[in-house]
């Protein structure tokens, strides 16, 4: 059991973080071009 390998679960959540921090990124920007053109 010495052999070391690399948890393909850690990549995953890893990779769903990446992706979840693009969105929330798109999203904000997204937030600010509609609070700057449909405020009123």
């Amino acid at each position: 059991m010495g052999k070391k390998k690399k948890n393909p679960l850690k990549k995953q959540l890893e990779i769903i973080s990446k992706i979840v921090n693009i969105l929330a990124g798109i999203a904000t920007i997204v937030a600010m071009i509609y609070n700057t053109f449909f405020k009123g």
